[in-house]
């Protein structure tokens, strides 16, 4: 683990991380799942027709894998990134806080990756846990905090962009080698940690911008978008 530092509102915070990259590679490399890793989407059906009704249960059986695997030049091998996050208590040290950040790829069977016992997920940092008590502006409290989460995530991952644009040459554990490319693809997270990553208040959707008082309605609203947050954020 490297130990960083990351400033907020004048003060020094403390996280830590490891190589994303690397990570990834250690799971992809890694001899247990030489057998069971699968480095190309399927269309999977009841019957075995394509125009069948599709059947979703793995991540390479997804509409999403295919259209990353269109995007790429033929040959190469989808690395889809899951992480995973929750801030938890440490009993065993008198209460204190912990901030995990887990990381997986979509290439191992979820049957695998349920598993605590097969080892398919990988801590790749711990986020800061203080609570900015030296801030006194509640919005202003709650903005650094966002700012402080997001920016220790776009460090944990900072090392996977180079190869997500251009690929890098990964071996198996079965000796193959593939040009991969990884991508985020899914982070498991509960509804607060929501609210800080999508700038949302508690009791909004963080997926659209139906107001509170429609929710349950079954309306479509326009889905939220990066440029929306990023002007909120500048407005300010």
């Amino acid at each position: 683990f490297e130990r960083c530092t990351i400033t907020a509102g004048g003060n020094f915070l403390e996280y830590f991380r490891r190589d994303a990259m690397k990570c990834i590679e250690s799971l992809f490399c890694d001899e247990q799942w030489a057998d069971i890793l699968c480095t190309e989407p399927f269309f999977v059906s009841e019957n075995g027709p394509e125009d069948s009704p599709r059947i979703y249960s793995e991540m390479w059986t997804s509409d999403w894998w295919h259209a990353r695997q269109a995007e790429l030049p033929p040959g190469s091998t989808v690395v889809p990134v899951i992480m995973a996050s929750d801030k938890t208590k440490l009993a065993q040290f008198r209460n204190r806080e912990a901030y995990p950040v887990y990381l997986t790829i979509g290439n191992i069977p979820k049957d695998v990756r349920k598993k605590p016992s097969r080892g398919a997920w990988v801590i790749v940092g711990f986020l800061p846990t203080d609570s900015l008590t030296h801030i006194a502006d509640e919005e202003e409290k709650l903005l650094t905090y966002r700012n402080v989460i997001h920016q220790c995530f776009t460090d944990i991952l900072f090392s996977i962009r180079r190869p997500g644009k251009d690929g890098k040459l990964i071996q198996s554990g079965s000796g193959h080698w593939y040009r991969c490319y990884p991508f985020l693809a899914a982070l498991a997270i509960d509804y607060p940690e929501q609210c800080v990553l999508a700038g949302t208040v508690q009791g909004d959707c963080n997926m659209c911008t139906c107001p509170k008082q429609s929710l349950g309605e079954g309306q479509l609203y326009e889905p939220r978008c990066r440029e929306d947050y990023i002007k909120a954020l500048l407005d300010r």
